[in-house]
């Protein structure tokens, strides 16, 4: 069980860095380190919007260049499926992931269909890959 627990993965292409939130409606979920074990690219802050508290876990990781010249490949790749027919998969379960490649403050139409949902799935495993062993660890 979840816990509450949701997962954010994000890569800001203009600082060249990985971003992963973890929250839970909980003040301090279970796996999150204690504060003083964080590494200087890791913070907890508590947010409390619309009466919705929540704790978030939040590590930041500078991009190489490499990764940064791969994430452009992949969301150019990406941008190129725009006009394939056909829908995305719907995961099955209770669990709910969704995907956006926003560019200027918005969201990217970005199709759908199976080459969509195959780049989709390339970047979210370079994403994922890339803070593979930060996000719990520092």
């Amino acid at each position: 069980m979840n816990e509450g627990m949701s997962t954010w993965y994000a890569f800001d292409m203009e600082r060249r860095v990985f971003v992963v939130v973890l929250a839970s409606a909980r003040d301090h979920p279970r796996g999150i380190p204690q504060t003083e074990k964080l590494s200087p690219d890791q913070l907890i802050r508590h947010t409390d919007a619309a009466g919705f508290k929540r704790a978030e876990f939040v590590t930041a990781i500078a991009a190489s260049p490499e990764q940064a010249k791969q994430f452009a490949c992949l969301a150019n790749a990406l941008l190129l499926c725009g006009s394939e027919d056909g829908a995305l998969p719907t995961p099955e379960g209770l669990i709910k992931k969704s995907f956006s490649l926003v560019l200027h403050g918005g969201a990217v139409d970005i199709g759908s269909g199976p080459k969509t949902s195959e780049v989709v799935g390339e970047l979210l495993g370079f994403i994922h890959g890339a803070l593979q062993g930060s996000i719990m660890t520092g």
